[in-house]
This record gives structure tokens, sequence and C-alpha cells, in this order.
């Protein structure tokens, strides 16, 4: 697996995507502390690019990736 650098819950996920690209007032936007499912989930887990930052050591942010999905997908 393979993620952009930095980390961040699903809640500031949202709140991103909703103020720089939806431009709604993310008021309707709520964190929950936990969810109802039988599967047992962390409390905290981040996927480790240690290893990926060896091979490509220039990686982006996940905002810039974020920008650069949403630019690519608004202008097609």
């Amino acid at each position: 697996n393979f993620s952009a650098k930095g980390e961040t819950t699903w809640y500031e996920y949202a709140l991103f995507i909703s103020k720089h690209f939806l431009k709604y007032n993310p008021l309707w936007i709520t964190a929950v502390s936990a969810i109802n499912s039988k599967a047992k989930r962390p409390l905290y887990s981040v996927l480790d690019n240690t290893k990926s930052l060896q091979i490509r050591s220039k990686q982006s942010n996940w905002q810039n990736s974020v920008d650069e999905v949403v630019i690519s997908i608004l202008n097609n």
C-alpha cells in the first residue's frame, strides 16, 4: 500500500473536501468518537510510508494529492 505524506482523520478529510471543493459550510459535518460496527478497529492506524520514501523521496502531502485528483476530475 502507498499513501501521500501526512496523516488525517476521515473527519478532517471530509472538512477539507467540503471547504475547498464543495464550498459548503462544514457545520453539518460532525466527528464521531466510535462507529457501531461488529468489526474491531484500532483507535489509531496510519500507513507507515518510511520505505516508500526511500524509493520516491519527493512525495506530496495528502492535501496536494486531493487537489490534483479533484482538479483532474473537474477538467474531464
